[in-house]
């Protein structure tokens, strides 16, 4: 799959006799990550749903999450939180090689993490 609508598409096929081998290669951002946990579990099933697929295989090793510059952050949240979020960016913009993708991975788990303690 290199595409979210490819993975949801595979989702809306009948597949309940159907072992189901996925091999995520896509980038997708923080909001989109759990579209794909969810498409996910209903392949998946889980033990109050039955599952879409028959089986599932699956290989996430390719599958990346980056950072939605298009969604800012609370104006609300605590001074240190949105400081944080100010220097991660920053050297995400001027760094290069790995100190980019340490910036890049920590402003994905921040998002993240107040995604979840928002719900």
């Amino acid at each position: 799959m290199q595409s979210l609508d490819e993975l949801r598409a595979v989702a809306s096929e009948n597949l309940q006799s159907t072992v189901v081998r996925l091999k995520l290669d896509l980038t997708v951002t923080v909001r989109e990550h759990e579209e794909v946990e969810h498409v996910l579990r209903l392949l998946r099933g889980t033990e109050a749903v039955s599952a879409r697929a028959g089986g599932l295989a699956l290989d996430r090793t390719q599958m990346r999450i980056t950072h939605d510059d298009s969604d800012p952050l609370d104006a609300d949240l605590p001074v240190a939180i949105l400081e944080t979020a100010k220097l991660l960016e920053d050297e995400r913009e001027t760094c290069e090689g790995r100190e980019r993708k340490v910036a890049e991975r920590a402003l994905v788990i921040l998002r993240r993490m107040l995604r979840e303690v928002s719900r």
